[in-house]
């Protein structure tokens, strides 16, 4: 049997036709009938090889990346959702309206090339792998653009459609298909933009020692899209999405309103708190630090 060719079942009386003879001393019947619908040709043509992914049978470095993408991420066939689809995460990423180095940006954290701590360390640099925002978790990109405080606070002030810190993924590759796959193409040049400027904002914190607010990363990140669709005229629609800040609000009359508010700096390691006591006219009574 392991050393049959196919040739062997094949009956050359006259027009080639199977050996069901043969057939049937080698199968099953349920396979012997399958192998007997199989067309022989009249020419009898020599032996080739034959890449079946392919339509015209040839190999191609194409066509291997493609069935390389299929049995990595599933079947490409539209049986799998678009946020499920890499090329489709590809395809969302190309055609936001951003400049082509956020595109790139994107392009960097769904293949986790990001400079991250977590990505230093695994190349053998000797650092503190602790983010410099919250100080408590490993610095991964899911970390620090996403589940971080700083980030999820930076995200809870977005006008997006969703918490984007409550997705729950493991990478970032899946963190972005959910998001770009659930969302508007004007959101999805917000995601973009608003990942790399929660990016560029650990940056400077990193290099120059300089942090600024959620609400500010939110309000440059708007800036840099309109400015960004200003000058190169494009149909995007630029609406805020920067959530307006909450107005104090008086207690009731004969009470007073405690209002505080804390930080802390994991790089030195100090912190400080402080409170703020009105009563229900907005008056001043008492505050500490």
């Amino acid at each position: 049997m392991e050393d049959t060719k196919v040739s062997e079942l094949i009956c050359n009386e006259g027009s080639p036709q199977w050996d069901l003879q043969k057939l049937n001393n080698l199968f099953l019947p349920v396979d012997v009938a399958d192998i007997a619908r199989i067309p022989l040709s009249i020419q009898a043509p020599p032996d080739r090889i034959v890449w079946h992914y392919d339509k015209h049978g040839v190999f191609t470095v194409k066509s291997a990346y493609r069935v390389a993408l299929q049995l990595t991420f599933g079947d490409e066939d539209g049986s799998s959702s678009s946020s499920a689809n890499p090329s489709m995460l590809w395809r969302l990423i190309w055609n936001a309206t951003v400049p082509t180095k956020l595109k790139i940006f994107a392009w960097r954290v769904a293949h986790d090339i990001l400079p991250t701590k977590s990505n230093l360390i695994k190349k053998g640099v000797d650092m503190q792998e602790l983010c410099m925002f919250c100080g408590d978790t490993t610095e991964s990109a899911l970390h620090v653009l996403v589940m971080c405080p700083f980030a999820a606070a930076t995200w809870d002030i977005s006008l997006l459609t969703r918490h984007a810190h409550q997705v729950r993924c493991n990478t970032m590759n899946d963190w972005l298909r959910e998001m770009l796959g659930s969302t508007n193409k004007a959101q999805r040049d917000h995601i973009i933009t608003l990942l790399w400027a929660i990016w560029g904002n650990r940056n400077t914190l990193l290099w120059q020692g300089v942090q600024r607010s959620p609400h500010d990363v939110v309000a440059f990140a708007q800036q840099y899209v309109h400015e960004f669709i200003t000058v190169n005229g494009t149909s995007s629609k630029v609406t805020n999405w920067v959530r307006d800040a909450v107005r104090w609000a008086a207690p009731p009359s004969g009470r007073l309103k405690i209002n505080f508010d804390g930080a802390f700096d994991p790089t030195s390691g100090r912190g400080a708190v402080g409170a703020v006591a009105r009563d229900a006219e907005g008056g001043f009574v008492a505050a500490m630090v």
